[in-house]
């Protein structure tokens, strides 16, 4: 899939990777979103939807790719830390609890604002 780059983006993920064990969770993610703009993940269960925003938020280290919020690296500037990057941007869990949702719903959206 080609994706249009938006320049001086909010948030800039190039080649995202995430594997636990033989399980590749995310394989080569890539997007920008502009600064006053929205993204909304949307997926089934195990898309890795929740492992795409623990990354931006440096709580889950990604095995390969790049990600910027507001210009912060967060791989070389993990000492930013979860709470400066949660400033940085809102997020909106796919349950009211920020927990994940445990009714039959087989989809769980997450959305950020920039």
């Amino acid at each position: 899939m080609v994706t249009q780059s938006i320049a001086d983006p909010a948030i800039r993920v190039r080649g995202l990777e995430r594997s636990y064990g033989k399980l590749d969770v995310l394989r080569g993610v890539d997007f920008d979103v502009a600064r006053g703009g929205n993204l909304a993940l949307l997926g089934s269960n195990g898309a890795g939807k929740p492992t795409t925003v623990r990354i931006l938020a440096t709580l889950l280290k990604a095995d390969a790719g790049t990600a910027e919020v507001h210009g912060v690296d967060v791989f070389t500037q993990p000492g930013r830390g979860y709470p400066d990057m949660v400033r940085l941007y809102g997020f909106s869990p796919g349950s009211p609890t920020g927990r994940p949702a445990i009714h039959g719903s087989s989809r769980s959206p997450t959305s950020w604002s920039a």
